[in-house]
């Protein structure tokens, strides 16, 4: 029996018991846990098939327990993790060398390690993949090793070393399998081991270069003649003495490349125009070429890719260098519409349905406005439900209006909604109510009565077990997130089930940023800022897409702007724990099944190669669905809880919103959310396990671990 173990609290020697029938074949020890040497010896003794082990922050460990692990199973051991053990030195590196031949996978952070020990890894570990290093006192001389012994690496990430040169990556370059290097902090690494590089590394398909000074035009042209046939990911931080040249180099040749980010890499820009258009038109013309990420940060404002209606080719203008050319019709990530609707009237069957959803909820969104504006200043204004979540005049407001404007033009579809008038009849409120929707109420013929509102409110339908139709509502997901200040998030969320099928849903979230772009900012703070603030809307149509477009300006009614639609898609992370994710703020990490695995970090520029980025938290489920469909987040998981019922206005729009941008919504056991199982009323879901929002790529292995934890459990 095989046995994956984690743990989540402070461990201690004692605590590490094995029976010798146990077969372990994964072992984290959580960050600034206490192991000493005899719980590492007890493991070596008693798992003799360990072939995962991950160390971090153990302050009492030291060379004798690793020695000792490595002799007990060194033979299996594969994947070796060492980041801040204080007394691991290079006597536990040589015992790895000596012992575990069929290491693949060594990351190190350690000031404590010199080049002896990595001599002894490289000489004694031949078929290592992937090397991660963060080692000051490393220098060259090590890295030649790797070079001459491990010609099988694929992966090479180097941090912050000042006593790098040249010399390490020219040696580095005999490793003709290097698929993906990292190149992060290494101010004296320059143009000749980029040459060494781009001349011999013909399977690269991902290079990072990132604060490294002085790598400069010669060498990313080095880079463009040679490997840049396969490279995929293209990124710059920092580098300043890259120009124009050095760029086109790079497009010229990039047939596979699908993300390039280049960012404060501007010294020369105001002598040096970035060729953006010249880049772009060269990915375009390869036939393969599908640019899916592009980020580039200087001083000159960024390209901005703005399509207009046309049969047949799409012009694209370049704003930087005022340049007009056409492109051919090949995959584009990035997409404009200008329109009242992204999509077709002959192409969308619930069209009519759909531009009322759109103005439903940009009117929503307005009345969430105004309220909030005098929330803080009014008596009245913010309430109490019975569940104690706090609820506004706005929250009733906007499932009244709603519900009047939909009622106007599709009388006969009921409404599956949140609110009832119960609670505002018993406090009073239904004037205050009346007020709102008064003023946003495209209806100006006839005065709204009270009579009119609560019937608005509470225009449900009758269900029984067959498929059926109707409207489902969240007037307000995240009313924590409306009474607490300008930069929580909320959403407005409206979604039209036919038949049993979803088949188009919008969100309004007035303070959302409208950065597209589908990569973490530098740090957590700045992610923060970015997703508060100017509004968006986000609609989807079954086999239409999903879209997005800026509101126009809440605040005044009367500003016309020309509208357009951004295509959203998920983002592309295939590997488990490179994803970003999201997580119900009434939870934790640790109660969600890949913690076994992983832990977590919010600091989106320290994560370790054993942890996820999890990302800040927002109020409610939509905004969460609304990060995945747009590709700020790739996952999206919540557990289910005894005590508490999921409802459907808590996901449905959220649903056809990620499926339609190229992403999967199933409980965990990988099945659909049945809309039906609350054959009454069709307010609840009952979600085995839970909710897992991810981009397509990392769905079925989530599924996986969950299903591997449960069954552990069970």
């Amino acid at each position: 029996m095989f046995f994956v173990i984690g743990f989540t609290g402070h461990l201690c020697t004692k605590q590490v018991k094995f029976r010798t029938n146990v077969t372990l074949v994964f072992y984290s020890f959580p960050k600034g846990c206490y192991v000493g040497d005899q719980g590492l010896v007890a493991i070596g003794k008693c798992c003799r098939q360990l072939e995962i082990l991950n160390l971090r922050f153990c302050e009492g460990l030291t060379d004798t327990g690793l020695v000792e692990l490595a002799l007990g199973c060194g033979k299996t051991l594969k994947w070796l993790g060492v980041a801040s053990c204080a007394k691991i030195t290079d006597v536990s590196l040589e015992a790895v060398g000596s012992h575990c031949s069929s290491l693949q996978t060594l990351s190190l952070d350690s000031e404590f390690v010199h080049n002896k020990g990595v001599l002894a890894v490289a000489k004694g570990c031949s078929h290592l993949k992937n090397l991660s290093l963060q080692c000051i006192n490393v220098t060259d001389e090590a890295l030649t090793a790797v070079g001459v012994f491990c010609l099988a690496l694929e992966s090479l990430a180097l941090y912050s070393f000042q006593r790098f040169t040249d010399m390490s990556l020219c040696a580095i370059a005999g490793c003709s399998e290097l698929a993906h290097l990292k190149v992060n902090g290494c101010h004296n690494i320059g143009t000749y081991g980029l040459e060494s590089i781009g001349r011999s590394c013909m399977r690269l398909t991902e290079l990072a270069l990132l604060y490294c000074q002085k790598v400069g035009d010669q060498a990313l042209s080095e880079v463009g003649k040679g490997c840049c046939g396969n490279l995929k990911r293209h990124h710059m931080r920092r580098c300043y003495e890259v120009g124009t040249r050095g760029i086109v180099a790079v497009g010229n040749n990039c047939k596979y490349l699908t993300d390039l980010s280049i960012r404060f890499c501007d010294r020369n820009a105001s002598q040096d125009p970035f060729p953006l258009a010249a880049v772009c038109g060269n990915v375009w013309r390869n036939t393969e070429g599908q640019l899916s990420v592009l980020k580039y940060v200087v001083s000159a404002p960024p390209e901005v890719f703005t399509f207009a209606h046309c049969k047949r080719q799409l012009a694209n203008v370049d704003a930087v260098n005022s340049h007009k050319f056409n492109l051919p019709s090949l995959p584009i990530r990035r997409l404009t519409i200008r329109s009242c609707l992204p999509v077709p009237a002959q192409n969308a069957k619930y069209s009519q349905e759909l531009r009322a959803a759109v103005d439903a909820v940009e009117r929503a969104c307005r009345l969430c406005v105004d309220v909030k504006r005098t929330l803080f200043t009014s008596d009245g204004k913010i309430l109490e439900k019975n569940d104690q979540t706090p609820v506004t005049i706005a929250d009733f407001g906007v499932q009244a209006l709603i519900s009047l404007e939909l009622g106007n033009l599709f009388p006969s579809i009921p409404l599956v909604a949140e609110e009832d008038s119960a609670f505002i009849r018993s406090a009073n409120l239904v004037d205050s109510v009346v007020n709102v929707v008064t003023d946003k109420t495209s209806s100006r013929d006839k005065t709204l009565t009270q009579d009119d509102v609560l019937e608005a409110i509470d225009r449900g339908g009758t269900f029984g077990p067959k498929p059926a139709t109707y409207w489902v509502l969240d007037p307000i997901d995240g009313t924590r997130g409306f009474v607490k200040g300008s930069e929580a998030l909320y959403v407005v969320g409206l979604s039209l089930v036919v038949e049993g099928e979803i088949v188009l849903g919008v969100m309004g979230c007035p303070n959302w940023r409208g950065d597209k772009s589908n990569q973490p900012p530098s740090n957590t703070h700045k992610l923060e800022k970015d997703i508060f603030g100017s509004g968006i809307i986000m609609v989807a149509h079954v086999g239409c897409g999903t879209w997005s477009k800026g509101l126009p300006d809440l605040r005044n009614s009367n500003v016309q702007e020309p509208i357009n639609w951004d295509r959203c898609l998920v983002d592309s992370y295939t590997l488990v724990h490179k994803g970003r994710y999201c997580i119900s703020e009434s939870q934790t990490w640790e109660s969600i099944p890949l913690a076994s695995l992983f832990g977590s970090t919010t600091d989106v520029d320290n994560v370790s190669d054993d942890e996820v980025l999890l990302l800040p938290a927002c109020c409610g489920s939509l905004c969460k669905y609304l990060m995945v469909a747009s590709g700020r987040a790739s996952v999206f998981i919540q557990r289910a809880r005894a005590e508490r019922v999921v409802k459907v206005w808590d996901h449905a729009v959220g649903v056809i919103c990620v499926q339609e941008a190229g992403g999967k919504v199933t409980d965990w056991n990988g099945d659909q959310l049945d809309l039906a199982a609350d054959q009454a009323e069709r307010k609840s879901l009952f979600p085995p396990g839970g909710i897992l929002v991810s981009n397509s790529s990392l769905h079925e292995e989530i599924l996986k671990i969950i299903a591997f934890k449960s069954s552990v459990i069970s």
